[in-house]
């Protein structure tokens, strides 16, 4: 009897469910700018959670970066400083050192919190803007 115990044990077990992650990590939430919609357009996306979702706006990216410069440290998120030469605009195609004007968005913004467990990048595209969040143990 034992054997048929310890038997049907070994043959059911990878039909189990996977057992959570003691120390899962929740996806952070983080807003939309106001009056965009999102791609799928059914709300879901309202306020972005975990992956990468698409923002369909008519806005400038200054005034979407201004947002999320003003907004995110408000809910304990922190600016990450971008490693020099890791995105395009960093780059000086002249002689003189390059000065970014006020009214030039930067190519990437990134922001995180929790540790640095928590990561959010925006980043503008064709028809609107585009926002990865991940969160990590």
């Amino acid at each position: 009897m034992r054997a048929w115990l310890v038997c049907a044990a070994v043959l059911l077990t990878p039909l189990a469910p996977a057992a959570a992650p003691v120390h899962a990590c929740p996806a952070p939430t983080v807003p939309v700018y106001p009056g965009s919609q999102p791609a799928a357009d059914d709300g879901s996306a309202w306020p972005v959670v975990a992956g990468n979702t698409f923002i369909a706006t008519t806005a400038p990216l200054v005034d979407i970066q201004a947002f999320y410069y003003l907004r995110l440290p408000n809910e304990g998120w922190a600016p990450v400083t971008q490693l020099p030469g890791q995105y395009p605009d960093q780059h000086d195609m002249g002689s003189s050192p390059s000065v970014r004007g006020a009214n030039v968005p930067q190519a990437v913004l990134e922001f995180s919190r929790n540790a640095d467990h928590e990561h959010v990048r925006i980043m503008g595209v064709g028809g609107g803007y585009s926002i990865y969040v991940d969160c990590s143990d």
